[in-house]
């Protein structure tokens, strides 16, 4: 099954919230060897979305008329974590990047799962996560979580704590007052696409976040905290409860989505292999090679490497604008 960025649903809403005139169709597409649906406006394939972070190939056979050239990122393979983290440099030499998984289908029991993250990493699911949770509660009241909120107020809190956040960090703010993005997140919201999660304490919002699960496949997409909170670790907290909660529902997999941040791989079995497929465009291929031996270098300055990471996200998100 292709993923969500894939699906109708997802194209129906960016095209609904971005174009809400224009006519549409969704349609797959030949490219590389391999077939795509993608989201056809105005006459032009749309190859890249606000948020979307890679397509999958088609699951079903469908008649392709078309082909393009090229599509900036595809996952069409993938290896286990530690395969990964192994060999991570050559895979990043030939422009791979990870987008790691959990794959419950491995664990007969959630004993089983917290044995196997806790042998790698000892403080994942910790006495100290216990420990922090009770203070938070002495000093603000009895937590809850609700792991399927529907309160669009909450959906708004989750924009201004994020965009807060981006802005903290330096990195660009995709989630603005205003911004497009919003009105695409609000979109899937009321076409009833969004899984959202809220920790409290007592009446006070601590940690939110801003989810999808798709054919049994939970998407871990949006996390936000109140900063006023910081010291509480409530977005751990509430990442360890819902990775619990993936699993007791039933689902298949939590996707942690693009990105090799270390936390993941505490918890990651798996990793997709996100990639380019087809020929890219002239400027592409010119940028590719001086990008390389820049990269070696703003690599030493996490808070630019990590601007430019945000700047390349965003440049590729806001094609469409």
């Amino acid at each position: 099954m292709s993923n969500f960025f894939s699906s109708n649903e997802f194209f129906t809403a960016y095209a609904r919230s971005k174009f809400p005139k224009e006519s549409f169709s969704i349609e797959p597409v030949s490219v590389g060897g391999s077939s795509f649906k993608l989201l056809k406006v105005k006459g032009s394939f749309v190859t890249s979305l606000p948020f979307q972070d890679f397509l999958e190939p088609c699951s079903e056979t469908l008649p392709v008329r078309e082909k393009i050239a090229y599509l900036p990122r595809v996952s069409l393979t993938r290896m286990s974590a530690d395969d990964w983290l192994l060999q991570q440099d050559v895979e990043k030499e030939k422009g791979h990047s990870p987008s790691p998984l959990t794959d419950w289908t491995k664990f007969q029991s959630w004993d089983d799962y917290l044995s196997w993250t806790q042998g790698r990493n000892k403080n994942a699911f910790s006495k100290n996560t216990q420990y922090k949770f009770r203070r938070l509660e002495r000093a603000l009241g009895k937590i809850s979580f609700d792991f399927n909120s529907i309160d669009r107020d909450i959906l708004e809190l989750c924009f201004d704590w994020k965009s807060d956040q981006y802005r903290a960090s330096g990195l660009v703010d995709g989630l603005s007052k205003g911004a497009f993005n919003r009105i695409f997140f609000k979109q899937m919201f009321d076409d009833g696409l969004l899984t959202i999660a809220v920790m409290k304490a007592g009446d006070t919002i601590l940690a939110i976040h801003i989810g999808v699960v798709w054919h049994n496949r939970f998407y871990y997409w949006v996390p936000a905290f109140d900063p006023a909170h910081r010291k509480h670790s409530a977005g751990s907290i509430l990442l360890e409860k819902m990775i619990e909660w993936s699993y007791r529902e039933g689902h298949s997999e939590f996707d942690w989505l693009e990105g090799g941040e270390p936390y993941k791989f505490t918890y990651a079995t798996d990793v997709r292999i996100m990639e380019t497929i087809g020929t890219p465009p002239p400027i592409e291929r010119i940028w590719k090679p001086v990008r390389k031996k820049l990269i070696v270098h703003i690599r030493k300055y996490t808070t630019l490497y990590e601007t430019a990471r945000s700047l390349k996200r965003f440049v590729l998100n806001q094609r469409m604008k």
